[in-house]
């Protein structure tokens, strides 16, 4: 994350790019399951460009879950969640 937004502020480059993919031994050497390119956006700070890019992060996480499972998640919007205690379930 870093090193992608210090070779923006200096230039090199305009997007980066977020991937989930199949473990193997080799890191990183996975198959890709989901990619998505990111644009850096002009003047953003980077905790501003930190807190979009986790935000997509977690998505993608959930995308590319859903699409190596399959029909086998059952997405559940009634979860009982206690929103005093950010994560945590039922009371």
């Amino acid at each position: 994350m870093q090193r992608a937004y210090d070779a923006f502020r200096q230039g090199e480059i305009a997007k980066t790019g977020v991937m989930v993919h199949y473990v193997i031994k080799e890191v990183d050497r996975g198959e890709p399951i989901v990619v998505r390119e990111i644009a850096f956006r002009e003047g953003e700070a980077q905790d501003a460009f930190e807190k979009r890019l986790h935000v997509i992060e977690w998505e993608l996480i959930v995308e590319a879950t859903r699409k190596v499972l399959g029909d086998e998640i059952a997405v559940c919007e009634d979860l009982p969640v206690n929103l005093e205690k950010e994560g945590t379930f039922g009371d």
